[in-house]
């Protein structure tokens, strides 16, 4: 190859999705982007997103691999086209409201749920996500804002809320991905550790530990609800300096 269509095979690679013509299937066959796309979600939430192959999706949709090719050209390009379609199960109907706080808020917990039914799209993206769904709810995020405040505080102030949530979310989901990789839940683990443990903290070295450890364990929801009130005010001191 030369260097002139290596170039434009790059060019074509990295052009997003959304932006190139689909390929017509040689005969129809009932398959279609959207279809196959809400079969990978499926697989990707029972799987995994490493774990997601292209033969699998095939096998769910009673096709070959090479069919898929037809309307999606590589798995980074699905992984995008997923991407793009959980960002649409976001309910942000209601806004913006007036009250741009309130409407942040709205975003960071709509953005949670989506997660947390969708656990692999807590891999923070690489690139900015560029589909027409996660265009629209960045949009409708940067109009919840005072004219006032300028674009970029704006954004700030959205990705910072993202930002907490992907990790509050990937906080919460630990112990899923920990049994996945070991096959150890979370009480096996705890009984394997409890000789050692008792150990420690009978030594009265950390007197603090210990009385922590006795605490009943946090509720995830009032512990996410505690983290974004907290974030929330740090971004509302700096949009209110803008």
């Amino acid at each position: 190859m030369d260097s002139d269509d290596s170039s434009a095979t790059d060019a074509l690679r990295l052009t997003p999705v959304w932006d190139r013509t689909r390929p017509r299937p040689r005969r129809p066959t009932g398959l279609t982007r959207e279809r196959i796309v809400e079969v990978s979600i499926a697989l990707a939430d029972a799987k995994g997103l490493d774990n997601l192959a292209m033969r699998d999706i095939a096998h769910a949709l009673g096709s070959s691999p090479m069919s898929l090719y037809r309307h999606v050209a590589s798995k980074e390009d699905l992984i995008d086209l997923m991407m793009d379609s959980v960002a649409a199960e976001q309910d942000l109907a209601n806004i913006p409201t007036g009250k741009w706080e309130s409407d942040l808020k709205h975003l960071g917990a709509a953005h949670r749920s989506t997660l947390l039914a969708h656990s692999w799209a807590t891999r923070p993206p690489v690139r900015p996500l560029l589909g027409p769904e996660a265009l629209r709810r960045f949009d409708i995020a940067l109009s919840i804002f005072p004219e006032s405040v300028p674009i970029s505080r704006r954004a700030w102030a959205v990705h910072t809320i993202d930002a907490f949530v992907r990790g509050s979310v990937a906080a919460e989901l630990a112990e899923r991905f920990e049994i996945e990789r070991t096959g150890i839940d979370k009480s096996q683990w705890q009984q394997a550790v409890a000789p050692y443990m008792t150990r420690m903290l009978a030594s009265g070295q950390f007197p603090h530990v210990d009385c922590f450890i006795r605490v009943e364990e946090a509720d995830p929801e009032e512990q996410f609800q505690l983290g974004l009130e907290a974030v929330l005010g740090g971004v509302r001191n700096v949009i209110g300096q803008a």
